[in-house]
Formats: structure tokens, C-alpha cells, sequence
């Protein structure tokens, strides 16, 4: 479950993100590795544990063993959910889009990209 907390703002504190090697990440499931189970885990692990509110102003609730998918797919689609309530919280903003995005494409919406929003 995820819940707007009221107007998003974009994290100041660059130390509450954990870097992530996405590239060590693989739809393989021959070829997952503790490794990639470990990077789930502290991703999901940031999620619940609130450090996404500053950033999103949402709070997720979701499964703990969503980590254990070794696809990765139900985190994607909590990611994805993430993503998409944020622009929901930004519909009176042009749902986030960034400045100079094609309104006739697809953008990514996240509030990194909020600087350049054409709303």
C-alpha cells in the first residue's frame, strides 16, 4: 500500500540513498546470486523503512519477502507503483513531466526530473 504524505520534495541528503550496481541485476534466474538477493533486500529494506518519504512524500507498505523473488519483477512493480502514485500526487502539476518532454510520449515520472517539470 502506498500513501501520498502530502507534497513531494526532492531528497537534499544525497547519503540516504544507498548506491545500487543495477548492473549486477539479471532476468536470468540460472543466474542469480546472493549478491543480487542482498540488493534487493537493502532496496526493498529502504522502501519500508520510510527512506523514500522525503523524496516521494509517499510510505509504502508491501511484503518483506518481496526480495526474495529472484526475478526481481514484484520489486520492479513496487517501484513502478512508487513512481506512478508520486506523478498521481502531481496531477495538478502536469503529473511531473519533465521540461520538454513530448506530451504525446512517454516520460519517467520521478521527482529528479521535478527541476525540470514543465508545470
Amino acid at each position: 500500500m502506498i500513501a501520498s504524505g502530502g507534497e513531494s520534495q526532492a531528497c537534499k541528503r544525497k547519503d540516504r540513498c544507498a548506491p545500487i550496481d543495477l548492473l549486477t541485476l539479471n532476468d536470468n534466474l540460472g543466474k542469480q546470486t546472493e549478491k543480487q538477493h542482498q540488493i534487493r533486500r537493502v532496496m526493498l529494506d529502504h522502501i519500508l523503512n520510510g527512506q523514500i518519504e522525503a523524496r516521494y512524500g509517499l510510505r509504502v507498505q508491501a511484503p518483506k519477502n518481496l526480495a526474495d523473488d529472484p526475478s526481481g519483477d514484484q520489486l520492479d512493480a513496487v517501484l513502478c507503483a512508487i513512481q506512478a502514485a508520486w506523478a498521481w500526487t502531481m496531477r495538478e502539476h502536469g503529473y511531473g513531466r519533465p521540461c520538454g518532454a513530448d506530451p504525446l510520449e512517454g516520460w519517467i515520472a520521478d521527482p529528479s526530473l521535478r527541476q525540470t517539470a514543465l508545470f
